[in-house]
């Protein structure tokens, strides 16, 4: 089937094995199937939509709505709804039950939606599990880590997204099972791999692409070990950070999955999925699933969600042990939900509001039925009811474009330069006391005492640019996210 994209007007296939899936996992009440449409945006605009809703390097310093402590969060001091504490909106003093709404026929769905999201607070932060790493987001299980995005299980690392089961590391994107690296990216199992790229299994490389099971390359050419050491000081004395990261050429990878699939790790029979992380078993029978996995199966058009997740579909920041659910956001450990937003521990609800088993049977399918009636079926989240700005979010990054909610930027008070000695020998821990200035952005930046360890044992040099700057470089140099 050839469909034409209702966002882009770009055409696009409609599989019979795609047909199939929507079958498949299109829920059943009082034994009649809800058939969930086919799509009517193509899988780029699709993945656009879900990145919308995904902050994930933002952070604000902001004052929790119930306590008014002084919080970190990834949302800005302005928003609409009310934003708690983490560990009080997870505690039991907090129930979104309270903020229930009945349901309305003679107001679509979406609407309804947009005046329950207004109303129920959110957390300051999406993490789990976390130890000494206030300053990290859409993470989880992190061990003394600062300003990490998108990442799980790790130790000492820093400045890093998708980083996963990774210790001492520092400026990497997407890089797995590794040690002691730096500016290393679409990588695996490597220890001690600096201004690298798409490396698996590598020991001691040095600007160096495309490699496999090697150890002492320097720009991909081997050499003896005392050589390689001589040539990795030589260099890095002579060579700034930005000069090296410059030099450092990268080729595109092939990814791991199927081709609509991509940077995910345990994944069968999907599609159109992206950074989807492995868990206990392997993740099945998802399509349109933007981050994050662990055990999620036959879910469909869903962002941010895992955990022993499944049979859910069109939901934002739902995971946990939750199974059943649609049309729904920040619930967790739940089950059989219907536009819920904020929930813990719950089942059989519709917009936040309790019913029985039967009830929620019976009233679904009145639900489903109307959203059919106004096109919203088989439809995810419109754009403009995302908690966050467009232009704060991941979607920016893959599809950017201007708009009148452009964030501005508050003016730096810049003082004296700090000058950068570019031998690192020469410098001493006093830097951690010093304000620094990005010589790309003129943003304000600091060098941590672990992190000067850090290139100071690895004989690096300083960088002169901000951790912001050094993202957006790397980004520069991805394989783009592009499903078509």
């Amino acid at each position: 089937m050839e469909k034409t994209c209702k966002q882009c007007s770009a055409d696009f296939i409609i599989t019979t094995e795609d047909l199939d899936f929507y079958t498949k996992v299109s829920p059943v009440f009082q034994g009649q199937k809800y058939e969930i449409p086919a799509p009517s945006c193509c899988p780029d605009c699709r993945q656009q939509q879900r990145l919308a809703f995904r902050n994930e390097r933002k952070m604000y310093v902001r004052k929790c709505d119930s306590s008014n402590k002084i919080i970190v969060s990834h949302f800005k001091a302005d928003t609409k709804f009310p934003v708690y504490d983490y560990d009080l909106w997870w505690s039991n003093l907090f129930d979104g039950i309270k903020y229930q709404k009945e349901y309305r026929f003679d107001i679509n769905f979406f609407q309804q939606f947009n005046s329950l999201l207004q109303k129920v607070p959110w957390a300051s932060k999406s993490t789990s599990d976390m130890k000494n790493s206030d300053y990290c987001n859409n993470s989880s299980f992190l061990d003394n880590c600062y300003l990490v995005f998108d990442s799980s299980k790790n130790k000492n690392c820093y400045y890093s997204t998708t980083l996963c089961r990774s210790e001492d590391c520092f400026d990497c994107f997407r890089v797995y099972d590794s040690k002691n690296c730096y500016f290393l990216s679409h990588s695996s199992d490597c220890t001690n791999c600096l201004f690298s790229h798409n490396l698996t299994n590598c020991t001691d490389c040095f600007g160096s692409n495309n490699l496999k099971d090697k150890q002492f390359y320097f720009f991909n050419q081997e050499y003896t070990e005392v050589e390689y050491h001589e040539k990795v000081s030589a260099y890095t004395k002579e060579h700034s950070h930005e000069e090296i990261s410059k030099e450092t050429k990268q080729k595109p990878v092939k990814n791991d999955n199927d081709n609509t699939c991509y940077f995910s790790e345990s994944l069968e029979n999907s599609k159109y999925c992206l950074n989807i992380q492995k868990g206990q078993k392997v993740s099945k029978n998802n399509y349109d699933i933007s981050h994050f996995g662990f055990d999620l199966n036959n879910s469909y058009h869903c962002t941010q969600v895992g955990l022993n997740t499944t049979d859910s579909a069109f939901c934002y920041y739902v995971w946990g042990n939750c199974h059943n659910i649609y049309y729904s956001m920040s619930c967790h450990n739940s089950h059989h939900l219907f536009g819920c937003i904020g929930l813990k521990n719950k089942k059989y609800c519709i917009f936040n509001k309790q019913y029985t088993e039967i009830s929620y049977n019976e009233l679904v399918p009145k639900v489903i039925n109307h959203m059919q009636k106004t096109g919203e079926w088989g439809e995810f989240f419109p754009m403009n009811i995302s908690p966050f700005d467009y232009n704060e979010t991941v979607a920016q990054e893959y599809y950017p474009r201007d708009g009148d909610d452009t964030i501005t930027k508050t003016q730096n008070y810049l003082g004296s330069k700090y000058i950068i000695d570019p031998d690192i020998q020469n410098i001493t821990p006093d830097i951690c006391e010093q304000v620094l200035t990005c010589e790309h952005s003129g943003e304000l930046y600091k060098i941590l005492p672990q992190e000067f360890r850090f290139y100071k044992t690895m004989a690096l040099p300083i960088p002169r640019i901000c951790p912001e700057q050094r993202y957006k470089e790397r980004q520069e140099k991805r394989i783009i996210d592009k499903l078509l």
